[in-house]
């Protein structure tokens, strides 16, 4: 991979370079069902179509239409995309690049970003918006105007609808509570305990007092 691919990050299982070649790494593909050989590749068969508009997609958004259509994104994000939206996380649309130049943990987020924004993306305008995006990117259109073109709607109107809808409504401190309720409850539940417990030594220690006193 770094002989056949220079500055692939150290977590790729295969990349698809800019004169249409793929380079797989063997030793990460095919561990696991869901992520075989056969998903890597078509996964890395959108990146060579993509690769092929005269405009370039943006990566994060480039990356979700191959997890859409292969349903494999490498490396799994350790959080719920709503968390880290609640937590004030979430890169905006034109910033979400970046996350593909970081580490594994940043790298996850950007492609659960991008995979969330394309099954949004699908759902709200049809199957057939992605050829319809592809083909205004393949004319040389930027991003935006290919959105436009796709979809008839600004591309800053549904990012603004689609960060909505995944933020949560609740304070992160209680988005957290709610998100893990049984481990909350059991927390409740234990410090409960503690308390009747410590009430109990408070009184059996004053009620020994008070026979001693009589003494």
């Amino acid at each position: 991979m770094k002989a056949r691919a220079p500055g692939a990050p150290s977590w790729a299982v295969a990349v698809t370079r800019s004169d249409g070649r793929m380079v797989f790494r063997m030793d990460l593909a095919d561990r696991t069902p869901w992520n075989s050989l056969d998903l890597v590749l078509k996964h890395e068969t959108v990146h060579f179509v993509l690769n092929r508009a005269r405009a370039r997609f943006p990566r994060w958004l480039e990356e979700g239409l191959c997890v859409h259509h292969a349903g494999i994104a490498y490396i799994e994000l350790d959080t719920s995309l709503e968390r880290v939206a609640a937590a004030g996380r979430l890169p905006a649309f034109a910033e979400a690049d970046r996350l593909f130049q970081g580490g594994a943990k940043e790298a996850a987020l950007g492609y659960r970003m991008g995979e969330r924004v394309v099954a949004a993306y699908v759902e709200r305008y049809g199957e057939a918006a992605v050829p319809r995006l592809v083909r205004a990117m393949d004319q040389g259109e930027p991003f935006p105007e290919a959105f436009a073109a796709a979809t008839g709607e600004g591309v800053d109107r549904f990012e603004r609808a689609w960060r909505e809808e995944i933020t949560p409504a609740l304070p992160f401190w209680l988005f957290v509570v709610v998100e893990n309720f049984d481990v909350a409850l059991l927390c409740f539940a234990a410090a409960l305990v503690a308390l009747g417990y410590l009430r109990w030594r408070l009184r059996r220690a004053r009620a020994m007092a008070a026979l001693g006193g009589a003494d």
